[in-house]
């Protein structure tokens, strides 16, 4: 007597549940890896692109001071030669200040 019939069959519906099942859960795997993969590389890049940015932006910024540093000792000579415009500018500054803000009271 044979006991075929202890054996799973390959076609019954449990079987056939189980091996797809068991393909869903190796395309999930995939998928998850093929994620993480993916996610890896685009932090790498925005990492990648925002170091680029911050080197730029230091670059400028270091330039734009040693020229306002060049420029504000280009003005301290021209203030040290003659005060009178530089006092002249700062009192019409004054001036127009004060009657702004008694304007917005």
């Amino acid at each position: 007597m044979s006991l075929n019939f202890l054996a799973p069959r390959h076609d019954d519906p449990v079987s056939q549940l189980r091996r797809q099942v068991s393909s869903l859960r190796r395309q999930i795997d995939g998928l998850s890896r093929e994620a993480s993969r993916t996610g890896r590389h685009a932090a790498s890049d925005i990492g990648d692109s925002a170091s680029e940015l911050f080197d730029d932006a230091w670059e400028h910024g270091r330039d734009a001071a040693q020229q306002i540093a060049r420029q504000a000792a280009h003005v301290g000579t021209a203030v040290r030669k003659d005060p009178v415009p530089t006092l002249v500018a700062v009192g019409t500054l004054a001036l127009v200040a004060s009657i702004l803000l008694a304007r917005s009271r």
